[in-house]
C-alpha cells in the first residue's frame, strides 16, 4: 500500500496532484522517505470511519490520512481552500469539516513555531533551515527586524541567473547558489538589515551534511540535525567541494 506523509493537494494548471513524503511505492524513483508529487488525480474516495482518502492516479493508488495533512509553503489556509475546491470537484465535500479542523490546528501550531523562531533571534538577524530533501535545499526562514517586525519565508521568493548559474533569493535579503551534492554558496546579504557581527542561525534538518560557503570566503560544514550561529567572517578559507548545478 502506498501512503503519503505530510501531504497536501496542489494544482499544476492541468489538474490536481498530491505532494508529500512517500512510503511503499514500487517505483525505484520513489523510495521510502522521498518527497514526490503524484501524477494527476483521476478519482478520490473519502473513507469516513478512518478519516482518510484513497487517491487514484493513472497507475497508482495512494492512501492518505487527514491527520497526516500538511500544507504548501507553510500556508495552511491556502492549502485548506485549495482542498475545498478539490473536494467539490471529486464529490467528497463531507470530509471538509474534519479537514478544516485539522488545518485550523496546523495553523495554530505554525504560528507557535514562527514565534519560537522569532524569540530565538536577536534584532536584525535571519534564521534559515536547509535540507537535502528539497530542491534548492530550502525549507523555511524567518527574519527578525526591529520593533517587533518580522518576515517568514515559506519558499524561495525569487530566482535569477548569473550567466548560466541559478541564484536563489529570499526577497533579496540573502542570495545563495544551490550546487549539487550538498554545497551552498551565499553570495550576498543585506548589510542594512543585518548590520552586526551576528547574522543569524542556519539549521540543517536533512539527512546529510551541507557545505556552506559565505560571501566573505569562509566555509563551514553543518551536520544533519544541527544548527550553527553565523557571525561575519567565520569559516575556513576553503572552496566548495563542488560547484556543479543540474542542467
Amino acid at each position: 500500500m502506498i501512503v503519503l506523509d505530510k501531504w497536501y493537494i496542489s494544482y499544476d494548471g492541468a489538474g490536481y496532484v498530491a505532494c508529500g513524503i512517500v512510503y511503499g511505492h514500487i517505483s525505484p524513483l520513489c523510495t521510502d522517505g522521498t518527497e514526490i508529487h503524484t501524477s494527476l488525480i483521476e478519482e478520490a474516495e473519502y473513507v469516513a470511519d478512518e478519516e482518510a482518502f484513497v487517491l487514484h492516479t493513472l497507475n497508482s493508488e495512494y492512501h492518505v490520512k487527514i491527520s497526516d495533512m500538511h500544507c504548501e509553503c507553510y500556508d495552511p489556509m491556502r492549502s485548506m481552500w485549495l482542498f475545498e475546491k478539490f473536494a467539490e470537484y471529486h464529490g467528497i465535500e463531507e470530509a471538509m469539516e474534519q479537514v478544516a479542523a485539522h488545518y485550523r490546528k496546523l495553523s495554530s501550531e505554525l504560528t507557535d513555531m514562527k514565534k519560537a523562531l522569532y524569540d530565538r533571534l536577536s534584532d536584525n538577524s535571519l534564521y534559515i533551515e536547509f535540507t537535502d530533501q528539497h530542491d534548492f535545499y530550502f525549507e523555511c526562514g524567518l527574519y527578525r527586524g526591529t520593533g517587533g517586525a518580522s518576515e517568514f519565508f515559506g519558499r524561495i521568493t525569487d530566482f535569477d541567473y548569473d550567466f548560466t548559474t541559478l541564484v536563489a533569493s529570499l526577497n533579496y535579503a540573502v542570495e545563495f547558489i544551490p550546487y549539487k551534492h550538498g554545497n551552498i554558496q551565499f553570495i550576498s546579504h543585506s548589510e542594512h538589515s543585518m548590520p552586526g557581527e551576528f547574522l543569524g542561525v542556519i539549521c540543517n534538518s536533512g539527512v546529510n551534511s551541507l557545505n556552506i560557503r559565505f560571501s566573505w570566503g569562509g566555509m563551514v560544514i553543518v551536520a544533519p540535525g544541527t544548527e550553527l550561529e553565523v557571525y561575519e567572517g567565520m569559516g575556513a578559507p576553503l572552496p566548495l567541494p563542488s560547484r556543479e548545478q543540474d542542467n
